[in-house]
């Protein structure tokens, strides 16, 4: 004999059961879901910020390779900081004009450290058409003295680590003096996920300031020739950039008679005997250097 199979259907413990299940299921998929759209969302902050960060690395690169004009006689850079930059460049399609013909302006780059966690890199610039104002003595930053100003980077963490007992510089320089200055290191440390464990990406980069004029070296060897004549040679001198100098002799103390100019002079000593002599090298720009007084035996 056949037996019928029950048509009785699911027990209520049996939808309890496969409700729970369904449930089990469905938690474990939101929470994979959720986490899944958590760590995009951190990653594409991430990405935002390590690219806010490269392109204000890259503007202020662009910027000091424009650091202002061969043979100005104000220092392109005029503060220079672990945190804080200042310096001029030009923009020939920028503000300007009037006095300012070349159209320079002044840019800050300076670090907010209020939050000891993070910080923010501002970008300030002050532009001017009449004579050239004087350094704003700013120390807050931003600082309202500025005319224009906007957040460069976020999550600036320079100042809230250590590196063997110090916070890194922002800013790196090759010299203390801001007339020689031609070379400046700028490293953003950026936390990346600064809701979660700090995680660090370094952004850095190296900028020769290529419009720099720099003080030529002045240097000569004074060489006693028979028949009270003595041989002034300042081949030696230099200029960093290379340009054309100019000479100008001392000859005891006084300006030498005027055909003694140039790198090398065959001079006649108006007397023999002991006789003082230095140059002074001038560049194009207007920069000048003087050499030590050497003092020769003519006979």
């Amino acid at each position: 004999m056949t037996r019928l199979r029950d048509e009785s259907g699911f027990t209520l413990t049996e939808v309890l059961v496969a409700m729970t299940l369904m449930l089990v299921v469905l938690t474990a998929t939101l929470t994979t879901l959720d986490s899944f759209v958590g760590t995009n969302q951190r990653n594409v902050t991430s990405n935002d910020l390590r690219e806010t960060a490269r392109s204000g690395i890259d503007t202020l690169a662009k910027e000091l390779r424009n650091a202002a004009a061969p043979g100005q006689q104000t220092p392109p850079v005029e503060r220079a900081g672990p945190f804080e930059l200042v310096f001029d460049t030009v923009d020939p399609q920028g503000a300007g004009g009037g006095l300012n013909s070349a159209r320079v302006h002044r840019v800050r780059y300076c670090l907010d450290q209020s939050n000891p966690k993070t910080g923010r890199l501002w970008r300030q610039v002050e532009t001017w058409v009449g004579l050239r104002p004087a350094l704003p003595t700013a120390n807050a930053c931003p600082h309202n003295s500025y005319g224009s100003q906007r957040e460069v980077s976020e999550g600036v963490v320079n100042h809230a680590i250590e590196r063997n007992g110090v916070n890194p510089p922002i800013f790196t320089y090759d010299t203390a003096d801001l007339t020689q200055l031609t070379s400046i290191g700028a490293e953003l440390l950026v936390d990346t996920d600064i809701d979660r464990v700090p995680s660090e990406s370094t952004l850095n980069t190296t900028v020769r300031l290529r419009n720099r004029n720099r003080a030529p070296v002045a240097v000569f060897t004074p060489t006693p020739q028979a028949g009270g004549h003595v041989l002034l040679n300042a081949g030696a001198s230099s200029d960093p950039e290379g340009q054309t100098l100019k000479y100008s002799w001392t000859c005891d103390g006084l300006p030498c008679p005027s055909y003694v100019t140039g790198p090398v002079v065959d001079y006649q000593v108006p007397t023999t005997g002991s006789h003082s002599f230095a140059v002074k090298v001038e560049d194009p720009g207007g920069l000048t250097s003087t050499s030590s007084t050497q003092t020769v035996v003519v006979q």
